[in-house]
């Protein structure tokens, strides 16, 4: 992950659950939702993952 990703993350409470969401192509979104208070429980916070870049233990 980013570091710019994780000082925002840091910055919001941490992480209350990730959530992973495939691009056509072979990409993969993962976005962080944080423990700060928001109209869906908590901000969500994303980064990209490039095509064929190891995704395994995020």
């Amino acid at each position: 992950m980013p570091k710019k990703a994780e000082r925002k993350i840091r910055k919001q409470g941490g992480v209350s659950k990730y959530r992973k969401i495939k691009k056509k192509g072979g990409g993969t979104m993962t976005c962080a939702i944080t423990r700060k208070k928001g109209p869906r429980g908590g901000k969500t916070v994303c980064w990209e993952r490039l095509r064929g870049e190891d995704t395994k233990g995020a």
